[in-house]
């Protein structure tokens, strides 16, 4: 039997221009391929379905002649601003077949220069992602086009990227050369400088080359080239880029692959080369977290910088908990060791999709748009100068693997909901002013922008569905969802009444009563806004000073802190804590008793002096202290008390009896448990606001297990920081 005999029917959507990107206003229409149907009349049934699950059915006749190919035209004619997948199943007799799906996008397209971009304050972009030779090898018959992609990210107004600064030509389609972008496309770029030549490569201090091969590692990017071939080679690199191109970024992310020191000379060294070249420019790097940053730092690495740049991913908490919490920590953290204040671009953010991420921080498509869109509008809030996420596709091969899946078009160059919501986003708010947030009630985030004489206010809740009253000013407004499509909405009495989810949506249009009402941009993050803490303790302010030698007798007429059993239903013993202020003073005392004898204990107090800047992980915590002191058994030495805290270079050690920096710390061992009392001076409390009768700090409290992995046995309060019980100094009673 011939081939073409066996071949079973086939039907594939025609990919439209642009990406599948049509202008509001303008029909849409694809064209789809039949082949190898049978002779005879038969039905294409269309299912049309928009980012919000909304669907509308078409059918649509076809006629075939016996095994020839043949066609079906989808006519949608005009749509709304919105995401859309296109299913797709022709029946001919008994034969049929169902067309790949299609997802296209419907938005008001733009014409800006990048020029425009740059004069005009627009911020918004997307990351380049190449693919080189040998191309889509893992999916036959794919091709990337990098730059029809572009193109479409330009019709969206995405006019910022990231990219290599000295990526040259090249006849792959997945792969557009620097000079290319930049001067063939309406893109501004944040250029990356990394690598060298061979010709740079340091030999005397790394050994031979080969050696580098033999094991795999990149020489150009995880060691330090010589000093004078590598500046004079940067800047001949550097004259072949336009000169309206003045933003660089130095290394990406190098934590994993170069030391701190090795870093901060490779950013010295590039930042003297391109300023020499190009004086206008503005160059800046990651300085990354914790002790590499601390390092980085004093090795000069941010000396004559001018940019922080950040990659601020928040997979596992929302970005509610993190984002601008350990963004200001960031810049804190620069300032206090460099005295300097520096401009935040953002070269990375994002989330993956993959289907069966086997790391577990995978979204699904809705929700990586949703977050997306929420985490442009807190940078934005946050001053970034360029909000660049990761990237515009990716590679789609391993369906486990998180690095595969951050792409905002599919490697097939049809969109994916979030690059239609990010571009929403953009056109709403980009090219304005952040200028505050609004404050209505817990879980509901709301921010106001302008954009000319015109004030929007952006809405959402924490994935969670609700109906809100939100006084807008108004008897009409404008509403817009996340999507872009707009309707008016009457809101009599200057109040509007709408459902809230983890979908963004605008008010646009708002009235001067709710600017009156907004806390300016810059102002202290609202702490109760997106983690309401259910403990409270009220800590008095004492008149005379506590004499801290581990005997409690003095604690007896205050307030006391029940530290129940961390696991309920265990009777582990007794314990409780007591805390009080002057204003030189925090004081805390903790007594443990009833516990099996011999046990050895730790004891771990916390304390937060900035309430409003607890991001729920990360290296930037520092406003949160953490105090711990090992018990060991009953006739051990009384152990130095031990004073963990983000910012220091190490943590701080008090011996028992002795006071250092100020720090008070005394204990008494019983066979049954301990008593303890710390004085911490305020002074050391950094960040902390002068204490005053109403100041909310937060705190707690965990007894553990020295024995079993350090196990809790009493605990009062979370371990996650944002959730630390309320610690309220009032006047002494």
């Amino acid at each position: 039997m011939a081939l073409s005999a066996m071949a079973a029917p086939t039907v594939e959507i025609a990919r439209a221009p642009d990406c599948n990107l049509f202008n509001q206003g303008a029909p849409v229409r694809f064209t789809a391929a039949l082949r190898a149907f049978p002779a005879g009349e038969g039905s294409a049934e269309v299912v049309l379905t928009d980012y919000f699950g909304e669907k509308k059915t078409i059918r649509v006749p076809v006629k075939t002649v016996d095994k020839q190919p043949g066609q079906v035209v989808l006519d949608f004619g005009v749509l709304e601003p919105n995401y859309y997948e296109i299913a797709l199943k022709v029946k001919v007799g008994t034969a049929e077949a169902s067309a790949p799906m299609m997802s296209f996008g419907v938005a008001p397209l733009i014409s800006r220069t990048a020029e425009q971009v740059r004069n005009e304050g627009y911020r918004f972009g997307l990351k380049i992602f190449q693919i080189g030779k040998p191309g889509v090898w893992w999916r036959r018959g794919e091709v990337w086009d990098l730059d029809k992609v572009v193109t479409a990210c330009e019709k969206l107004g995405l006019q910022w990227t990231r990219h290599s600064f000295n990526q040259g030509p090249s006849t792959e389609p997945g792969v557009i050369s620097t000079v290319d972008l930049v001067t063939r496309h309406q893109m501004n770029c944040v250029m990356k400088v990394e690598g060298f030549p061979e010709s740079c490569y340091d030999a005397t201090r790394y050994g031979p080359i080969e050696d580098w091969t033999a094991k795999k590692k990149s020489w150009a990017r995880c060691s330090v080239p010589v000093k004078e071939p590598y500046q004079k080679w940067l800047k001949e690199e550097l004259a072949k880029l336009p000169p309206e191109q003045t933003i660089f970024e130095i290394g990406n992310e190098v934590w994993s692959y170069m030391s701190a020191e090795e870093f901060a000379e490779w950013c010295k060294m590039s930042r003297e080369a391109i300023k020499e070249a190009r004086p206008n420019a503005k160059v800046g790097a990651d300085p990354g977290g914790g002790e590499f940053c601390r390092k980085f730092i004093a090795a000069g690495g941010m000396d004559g910088m001018d940019i922080m740049i950040s990659h601020p991913y928040s997979f596992s908490p929302l970005p509610e908990h993190r984002i601008r919490l350990h963004l200001r920590n960031e810049r804190e953290i620069l300032r206090r060791r460099t005295g300097r204040e520096y401009e935040l671009w953002i070269t990375e953010y994002g989330w993956s999709t993959a289907p069966q991420d086997k790391r577990k921080h995978s979204v699904s498509e809705r929700v990586q748009a949703q977050r997306t869109t929420r985490q442009s509008l807190m940078l934005y809030a946050e001053d970034a100068k360029a909000l660049i996420p990761h990237w515009m596709a990716d590679r789609e091969h391993d369906v486990t693997e998180r690095e595969h899946f951050f792409g905002f078009f599919r490697l097939n160059q049809q969109p994916k909901p979030v690059v239609m919501a990010h571009a929403a986003c953009a056109r709403i708010i980009d090219g304005g002013t952040f200028v505050g947030d609004m404050w209505y009630e817990p879980g509901i985030g709301a921010m106001l922008f302008r954009k000319g004489d015109t004030h929007t206010l952006a809405l959402w809740t924490l994935e969670l569905d609700r109906q809100a009253k939100i006084p807008v000013g108004a008897e009409e407004v404008t509403l817009i969802d996340i999507m872009g499509r707009e309707k008016k909405l009457a809101t009599p009495g200057g109040v509007a009444n709408i459902a809230l989810s983890g979908d963004v949506v605008y008010l646009k249009g708002v009235g001067p009563g709710v600017v009156k009402a907004v806390i300016p941009a810059g102002s202290d993050l609202n702490p109760d806004l997106w983690s309401p803490r259910s403990l409270s303790v009220h800590v008095p302010k004492l008149g005379i000073s506590p004499q801290i030698d581990g005997n409690l007798d003095e604690w007896a007429t205050r307030p006391v802190v029940e530290i129940p059993p961390a696991k309920p239903g265990e009777t582990p013993g007794k314990a409780r804590g007591m805390m009080a202020w002057d204003d030189s003073y925090v004081y805390t005392a903790v007594e443990v008793t009833d516990v099996r004898k011999g046990r050895k204990l730790a004891l771990e107090y916390r304390l937060g002096v900035r309430p409003d800047r607890q991001p729920d992980m990360g290296s930037t915590q520092i406003y949160d202290f953490i105090f711990k002191a090992p018990f060991g058994a009953a006739d051990a030495v009384i152990p130095a008390l031990k004073i963990e805290n983000a910012d220091f270079d190490a943590p701080l050690e008090v011996k028992a009896g002795e006071e250092t920096s100020g720090v008070k710390w005394a204990a008494i061992r019983t066979e049954t448990g301990f008593t303890a009392e710390v004085a911490v001076p305020v002074k050391l409390l950094r960040g902390m606001p002068k204490p005053v009768a109403g100041l909310r700090l937060c705190g707690g409290f965990a007894i553990r297990d020295s024995e079993d992995k350090n196990r809790a046995l009493f605990s009062f309060g979370e371990d996650r920081p944002r959730l630390w019980p309320w610690m309220i100094l009032e006047e002494a009673k």
